[in-house]
């Protein structure tokens, strides 16, 4: 089962169209003995309706559009 990170996705800028988040990731010794192999990036519409996933990468900075 994969680990949580240790800290919860930091918000970086925020404006009314765009967003940048960033991610402090865990040493690989720490990470369960399992390579990391991306991490995913989910988003909730606000209206109760599902997460869809806007983002899988190894990049721990994201702006979205």
């Amino acid at each position: 089962m994969p680990q949580k990170p240790p800290n919860a996705p930091l918000l970086e800028l925020k404006s009314e169209t765009s967003i940048s988040i960033s991610l402090t990731t865990l040493p690989e010794s720490a990470a369960g003995g399992s390579p990391i192999t991306g991490y995913i990036v989910q988003q909730d519409d606000g209206l109760g309706g599902p997460f869809s996933i806007v983002h899988n990468s190894m990049q721990t900075y994201l702006t979205l559009i």
